[in-house]
């Protein structure tokens, strides 16, 4: 091998790994990481605060507060308002990238189809750029429950999120009551709404 090309692939090498240096890099620096990009269990908002912590603190700004004053993408395309319309509502904030939230949409439809005529029930797809993952999920799944896409987090991190899947409860008037975070199976999350929607 000539020494011009040893030159050049010696040069490369090196090239290549700074590049790969720089690229996964951190310095600690969480506010780095793009939010499409999170993995599950990671927070959505940049905090000093432990995920526990924040999760915590997250959920108790957000119980007893309203229903935030905005919309929220339909996949069919347009806005729709969030609301309860008239009957208490539990909001499922997931994303197709979260395994535990592919988990428990099954056992969720299985409770909104229980309880559709007391208790409403959506769907909202969080911090991620394609509506085919989405779509994708909502067939795998065969949820029968609204949906919607929250594309730039804001309306998710006003519910209390921090983590995914998170689970809202909304009383009739619009007061959010309990904000869970962690996949839940149908006989908890029924738990859940005879406890503060049911009351």
């Amino acid at each position: 091998m000539s020494r011009g090309l040893l030159t050049a692939v010696a040069l490369a090498t090196v090239v290549l790994a700074i590049a790969t240096f720089v690229a996964f890099r951190s310095d600690g620096d969480d506010t780095a990481v793009p939010t499409e990009r999170l993995t599950p269990g990671a927070t959505l908002p940049q905090s000093d605060f432990a995920p526990d912590e924040l999760t915590s603190q997250a959920a108790s700004e957000a119980e007893g507060e309203k229903l935030p004053d905005a919309s929220y993408t339909l996949f069919e395309g347009g806005t729709a308002q969030l609301s309860t319309d008239g009957r208490p509502l539990v909001i499922n904030v997931w994303a197709s990238w979260c395994i535990p939230c592919v988990a428990e949409m099954p056992a969720f439809d299985e409770v909104y189809r229980a309880n559709v005529d007391q208790v409403g029930m959506l769907g909202l797809q969080a911090l991620e750029s394609s509506a085919e993952d989405g779509l994708r999920m909502i067939e795998q799944t065969g949820i029968t429950y609204p949906v919607g896409r929250d594309l730039s987090g804001e309306l998710v991190r006003e519910l209390g999120t921090v983590n995914l899947p998170t689970t809202v409860l909304v009383t009739a008037d619009g007061t959010i009551v309990d904000v869970h975070t962690g996949p839940l199976t149908a006989t908890e999350l029924q738990d859940l709404i005879d406890e503060h929607l049911r009351a």
